[in-house]
């Protein structure tokens, strides 16, 4: 594809219709974070393959923001004589930043174009907050003109939707709606895709890195209308239950006329658009600033936990695995090159069970393992003795829940890089402290979060930087919210039983290298109170820890951990 060519012919377009800006996403129009690239309007411009940042284009220029996750990466896929990479840094908005362009730009009342299906009613409020000074008049379209005009035809028509076990989730869509009493004389328009299928116990291979059903719902008076592509739903799932009714796309204007009551939605997760419409239907709305399906799902049950855990078992087997079988090829002397490394491992996840990735694998080889979000790698580049390898790996299995690890190894029996040793042994410290942290009632992932960059700046490595979050909430979807460990205001909740989140600091210099661990753990309700247990139980790399930089205890909380690995 020429995204070039692309680029300038939306420009023309731009110029021709008197607009001044165009700001152009990269999610879809369910607001997913990992969006189909074919239909990923900020990508058809730019070629940044990137799951997250956004551009704001202008006849005349473009610009791409991104944060600290794709620093290198935006440098090596865009071309800088048309497009200029804004890189954020930890605590950066990319609003601040349109504002300071369009003040450089000195454009008065500018015109600003975006697609109302992309943006959250949420987002669009702090948009217009941020972007005040600079009293913009904003033209809202209703579809996506990038992807009207670019977008690659050749989405999946025919998909597979399933309903999941209840051994694997543990509660009955009846069940789950008893949690949202408080809207059972009323309505709840949901949006996101997991919830949705969350509450249905629906799911589906539709979309890439997903396990979600491109769908919303109205939920009240104890029944769940998911409107989706009805076509493609196989008709012994039309009446899996009475609480769930499945309706097609067309049928949500007709659907809400009928409604006389308040419809409640979450602000952060239901596209402007979908707002207007209630708007023009005059219907009685009301903001959520939180979504109560999000809160619910953070925290699993006891059934859910017991198959998450038997989900990252099977998938650490199948690692670790690839794994010995690539130390074997080098120590026998055999060619394998990163391509036949990662063939074998896809191969030995699918004889485990997985039926598909929750992301697109990070791979990445010496100094390339800086790019924090390494998804692009050579497959015919051959794996030598004393390489080190970055890699970022998760999957799904039936019951639709992601996994996701990350492990930094050496190839062969030894590895002669002391830097690297040094970053490896920070990061490793950083990760033990983080998995080992003392709770209180009072704990927030904030803490966890400080914990980690607090021991990594004690590593006195400036040059290497940490710029992205300590971890991640993860459930039907590799990232959720909450909970998340950031030094953000969003980081700032307590800790409770039963949450499913990673723990993955990492150290980078640009030609240098990388070093990135990751565990997925679980919170559990001990009578000592909360403590944190790991669901990944992949072994770290001792040919690259340094044991004398490593405290009495963190030999400890090492050797313990080492001697409970998968073998």
């Amino acid at each position: 594809m020429n995204f070039n060519k692309n680029l300038k012919t939306f420009q023309k377009f731009l110029s021709s219709n008197g607009v001044d800006f165009a700001l152009v996403f990269s999610n879809d129009e369910f607001l997913k974070e990992c969006s189909d690239l074919n239909s990923n309007a900020r990508y058809l411009l730019s070629g940044f393959t990137g799951t997250a940042g956004d551009m704001l284009v202008s006849p005349q220029e473009a610009f791409l923001f991104v944060d600290g996750r794709y620093h290198i990466q935006v440098d090596e896929q865009t071309d800088k004589n048309l497009i200029t990479p804004i890189k954020l840094k930890m605590g950066e908005r990319r609003n601040e930043k349109i504002a300071e362009i369009i003040k450089e730009k000195k454009v008065k009342n500018p015109k600003i174009a975006l697609a109302s299906s992309k943006i959250s009613a949420k987002s669009f409020e702090i948009l217009r907050a941020d972007l005040k000074s600079v009293q913009p008049k904003y033209i809202l379209a209703d579809e996506d003109e990038v992807c009207k005009k670019f977008e690659i035809k050749n989405k999946k028509n025919v998909y597979k939707v399933w309903q999941a076990g209840i051994k694997q989730v543990g509660k009955s869509t009846a069940q789950k709606l008893k949690g949202l009493k408080k809207y059972e004389s009323d309505c709840l328009l949901v949006f996101a895709n997991d919830e949705v299928c969350y509450l249905g116990n629906i799911r589906s291979d539709q979309n890439p890195y997903s396990s979600s059903l491109s769908a919303f719902a109205l939920i009240g008076g104890g029944i769940v209308q998911l409107f989706c592509d009805k076509n493609n739903i196989p008709k012994s799932l039309l009446d899996i239950s009475k609480e769930v009714v499945f309706r097609d796309f067309s049928e949500f204007e007709k659907s809400v006329k009928n409604i006389k009551s308040t419809i409640f939605y979450d602000a952060n997760q239901t596209p402007l658009l979908y707002v207007k419409k209630l708007e023009r239907a005059k219907k009685t709305i009301k903001i959520l600033d939180k979504s109560p399906i999000a809160k619910m799902k953070s925290q699993k049950n006891k059934t859910e936990l017991a198959y998450i855990s038997e989900c990252y078992r099977k998938s650490d087997i199948a690692l670790n695995q690839a794994i010995n079988f690539l130390q074997e090829k080098i120590l026998n002397k055999e060619k394998i090159t990163c391509g036949d490394f990662m063939e074998k491992l896809l191969k030995l996840q699918k004889a485990q069970g997985v039926i598909g990735l929750s992301f697109t694998p990070i791979f990445a080889l010496n100094e390339r393992s800086a790019i924090i979000h390494c998804t692009e790698y050579d497959k015919n580049v051959v794996i030598k003795d004393g390489d080190l390898i970055l890699l970022d790996f998760g999957v799904y299995f039936e019951g639709g829940y992601a996994t996701d690890m990350t492990r930094t190894f050496a190839v062969g029996k030894k590895y002669g890089n002391e830097l690297m040793k040094k970053v490896y042994t920070s990061v490793l410290k950083a990760f033990l402290n983080t998995l080992n942290y003392p709770i209180t009632k009072e704990t927030k992932f904030f803490d966890l979060d400080k914990k980690a960059r607090d021991i990594i700046k004690r590593a006195k490595m400036p040059d290497f930087n940490f710029n992205h979050g300590t971890g991640h909430g993860i459930g039907l979807n590799v990232h959720e919210m909450p909970p998340t460990l950031s030094p953000s205001k969003l980081a700032q909740k307590k800790l409770k039983a039963n949450m499913v989140f990673s723990i993955e600091p990492g150290m980078y210099k640009e030609g240098v290298g990388g070093v990135r661990l990751e565990n997925s753990v679980c919170t559990i309700k001990t009578p000592k109170g909360i403590e944190i247990k790991t669901l990944t139980n992949l072994p770290f790399d001792e040919k690259l820890i340094i044991l004398d930089m490593l405290t009495k205890k963190e030999k400890k909380w090492l050797s313990d951990y080492q001697a409970g690995v998968v073998k």
